[in-house]
């Protein structure tokens, strides 16, 4: 069983940020779980990414 940290999704308004690069007409979908077996998601069922992330100096997670 999967405890569910977050779920982000598209935003589809326009970027008023220019620096920040955004690929438009792109849609995603990102489910941030957290689960002691990796084995809970069966293979060949969705192609899967994982990456080890470590937060940046300005993050809330230090």
């Amino acid at each position: 069983s999967e405890e569910a940290l977050a779920v982000l999704r598209t935003e589809y308004t326009a970027n008023d940020f220019p620096r920040l690069p955004v690929r438009e007409e792109e849609h995603a979908l990102v489910w941030l779980t957290r689960s002691p077996l990796q084995a809970d998601v069966p293979a060949g069922v969705v192609k899967t990414e994982s990456f080890r992330l470590r937060p940046t100096r300005r993050s809330r997670l230090h």
